[in-house]
């Protein structure tokens, strides 16, 4: 896995091109999920706030974009559309047994 924090330098160049940086990690990057949400992928306690989760995630690619600059720069973005998911560490959530039982079979 790759952490997509913000390093000092991304940090001061973000600053620097006057946006706003609110988090330590780019703009796009976080999920809210909501009560309806969070019952269908079977989260029915909250986990503590700074808690780490293992989720793995479908995503299904809607947008891609590359466009030339007038300095000459180019800039490429592609937009995902998470479409499935599920959170592992969190009560109401299958154990690892269960789980590598659903997958490869008692």
């Amino acid at each position: 896995m790759v952490n997509i924090a913000y390093t000092p330098e991304e940090t001061a160049d973000e600053q620097g091109e006057a946006k706003i940086v609110n988090s330590k990690y780019p703009y796009g990057t976080s999920l809210y999920l909501d009560e309806d949400t969070l019952a269908k992928i079977g989260i029915a306690k909250l986990p503590e706030v700074g808690s780490q989760l293992r989720m793995q995630i479908l995503v299904t690619v809607t947008s891609v974009s590359q466009r030339q600059e007038a300095d000459g720069e180019t800039c490429q973005n592609v937009e995902l559309q998470v479409t499935d998911m599920e959170v592992t560490g969190t009560e109401g959530q299958a154990n690892s047994t269960e789980q590598a039982n659903k997958l490869y079979g008692s």
